[in-house]
């Protein structure tokens, strides 16, 4: 394989990572301490956003705190990884 595709892979596999658990990516790539402080935010957002909302509303809007913070860890992880390459 060349050298581009497989760094493409690499890549592609760190942001799955991250995507099928929250902040593994982080994890993988040799900073667990980051990782380990991004759960915790997504926890904690997860929280506050779930008791500050009614009960009417749907249950993803109510954790949608966590969701934020997922996200940008992801984005996050797949600049450290195209840096890394």
């Amino acid at each position: 394989m060349d050298t581009t595709k497989t760094s493409k892979f690499k890549l592609f596999m760190l942001i799955i990572f991250s995507m099928i658990i929250p902040c593994s990516g982080y994890v993988v790539t040799g900073k667990p301490t980051r990782g380990l402080l991004m759960l915790m935010w997504i926890f904690v957002f997860g929280y506050i956003t779930f008791h500050l909302t009614d009960n009417n509303i749907s249950f993803l809007v109510r954790l949608s705190g966590g969701f934020v913070v997922w996200c940008i860890s992801i984005t996050e992880i797949y600049k450290i990884g195209k840096n890394k390459n």
